[in-house]
């Protein structure tokens, strides 16, 4: 997902505090689960090169941080005069190349950015006058709710609340033609995922099998490692530490996914690992515990958050979350590394209710 940020304010006009808001969008929202979010920053852009701007980098979302009016937003041309920014001349600026959001971080631009619906997907404005603090922490919120891989609405809603809490401010989040229900996901973080074999959330033996893989994985994916620091899935022989604590996969992502053929077994919750590498030799790395993993695949496959979840799934990752993994096992049993039980199909068995 790229934003393009864009800032264009009077140069005696120090209020907004620009370099504030770049520095914790930098600091705390680029950096997604397991890969960057792309940001280009481009303060004090003259409003003559916002439309080349927009051309050339072809943007999911353009965020304007500047002055606003009810029906205008302020920018500088090149010679530092101020230029208003009507609706009609945003929408001329967007229509070339419309992205699929612009966030208006501005006073009073909740109409600006209802207007502009007709050109763009969604818009995002404010009601009334806003602090610069509760702008710059609003804005941090949405960012950093979209980097988890939320839905829009979940990271307008997070950005709303914060926003309301700091300047008593509303903002509101418009959609072209209304369509309340259109909730996108516009950022696939990569995370790893995880789901009871067959969906069965029984322990037989104390134990249950899992499987476990990758969503949201670059295209380009050539190989995939999964391991373990759990060392009580050791089997003592030190020529079989591989075998013990690794899984590697060679498969190309299906749908950005990629899952291990044999499913693990584990007692408790334990953390996982996992090494991305793609055929450029780019490389990513995830970290997960492993009931993390199964909330995240029920978030991910069926947007169901914990507190909705089946109370046999509750039950499940609470007893795992009890047993907190496998070193809770007696220890003079036999410790059989990662015990693998061939999977069933994945695009097939994790979308199974």
């Amino acid at each position: 997902m790229k934003v393009l940020y864009i800032s264009s304010n009077h140069a005696s006009n120090s209020t907004l505090m620009v370099e504030h808001e770049i520095t914790e969008l930098q600091r705390d929202a680029i950096y997604g689960v397991g890969r960057r979010m792309e940001f280009v920053f481009l303060p004090a852009l003259p409003f003559e090169d916002v439309e080349n701007q927009i051309l050339v980098h072809k943007p999911d979302i353009v965020h304007i941080s500047a002055h606003g009016e009810e029906d205008s937003l302020e920018l500088v041309d090149t010679k530092g005069n101020p230029r208003k920014l009507t609706n009609e001349a945003l929408r001329v600026l967007l229509a070339p190349s419309p992205p699929k959001l612009v966030y208006l971080n501005a006073c009073d631009s909740a109409a600006l950015a209802e207007a502009i619906t007709d050109t763009v997907p969604y818009a995002i404005g404010t009601k009334a006058p806003i602090t610069n603090f509760a702008a710059r922490k609003g804005a941090v919120s949405f960012y950093r709710a979209l980097a988890q891989g939320r839905t829009l609405s979940s990271a307008f809603t997070s950005s709303e609340s914060t926003v309301k809490t700091l300047g008593n401010i509303e903002t509101s989040l418009f959609r072209q033609n209304n369509e309340v229900a259109s909730s996108p996901v516009f950022y696939e973080p990569i995370r790893l995922v995880a789901h009871f074999l067959n969906h069965k959330t029984d322990f037989p033996g104390g134990s249950a099998n899992f499987d476990i893989g990758i969503a949201g994985c670059p295209a380009s994916t050539i190989q995939t490692v999964f391991t373990t620091n759990d060392r009580t899935f050791l089997s003592g022989d030190d020529e079989s530490l591989e075998e013990d604590l690794c899984s590697v996969s060679l498969d190309m992502p299906w749908s950005g996914e990629v899952w291990l053929d044999y499913a693990w077994n584990s007692w408790g919750d334990i953390k996982i690992f996992a090494l991305l590498i793609t055929a450029s030799g780019e490389h990513f790395s995830v970290s997960s515990t492993l009931c993390d993993a199964l909330t995240a695949f029920y978030q991910v496959y069926h947007q169901c958050e914990p507190a909705e979840f089946p109370t046999e799934l509750k039950q499940a990752i609470a007893k795992l979350k009890a047993n907190d993994g496998s070193r809770m096992r007696a220890s003079d049993e036999e410790s059989p590394g990662l015990r693998k039980t061939k999977s069933t199909k994945k695009l097939v068995a994790k979308k199974a209710s």
